[in-house]
């Protein structure tokens, strides 16, 4: 029994790490809460990251960027510190957010539900361009996470964007094609996974 327990183990730790090759993002390398460091996204752009974090929190119909509500500051919007820098490096590279093509993905955690996505969507209509990944191969990847729609008001929002996939629900066909499995998600599984065979080793 112990062997078997054993065999299935093996397997799951060799099935998730073929997924996690799927990842395409730059080094795999992800900036979690990057808001937080000395100087966000730029410290992670010189680092080549391919996944940066943002938390956001919808306030007076303005975005703003913090770990907490308390850590709100009227400086630190999401277009002050993520889309202007990351338009001035698309610009300085001929419309590539790297200079040699690299990829780049922004999971924006929605701190705030209600019409929290639907700012960012309106926020993000006349630079749409550079987050259409279905017409721009250099496009800026946007997952969304957090207080992000149920799957099947996923067609309500524009398809540039992407939502974060949460294990154990089934999506239908249409709703997978807008899921993004993330590197979080596997971690998760992967968790429950090795909970559920370690627990029925127990006597």
């Amino acid at each position: 029994m112990r062997l078997k327990i054993l065999l299935i183990l093996m397997l799951v730790c060799v099935s998730f790490g073929l997924r996690a090759q799927n990842y395409t993002a730059n080094g795999n390398a992800h900036s979690h809460n990057d808001y937080l460091h000395a100087q966000p996204f730029l410290e992670a752009y010189h680092n080549r990251f391919g996944s940066v974090e943002i938390d956001i929190f919808l306030v007076d119909g303005k975005l703003y960027v913090a770990h907490t509500r308390a850590e709100i500051a009227a400086p630190r919007t999401i277009e002050a510190l993520y889309l202007d820098p990351l338009l001035e490096k698309i610009e300085e590279n001929g419309g590539k957010v790297y200079p040699d093509g690299g990829k780049l993905q922004l999971l924006i955690d929605l701190k705030t539900s209600g019409e929290t996505l639907r700012t960012l969507e309106k926020q993000l209509q006349p630079i749409r361009r550079w987050f259409d990944t279905a017409n721009n191969p250099d496009a800026v990847r946007l997952v969304i996470s957090g207080g992000g729609p149920a799957p099947s008001d996923f067609d309500d929002y524009d398809t540039i964007f992407f939502f974060d996939g949460r294990p154990g629900i089934q999506y239908t066909p249409e709703q997978e094609r807008r899921v993004s499995r993330s590197i979080s998600a596997q971690i998760v599984s992967r968790r429950e996974a090795f909970s559920t065979a370690f627990s029925s080793l127990s006597p």
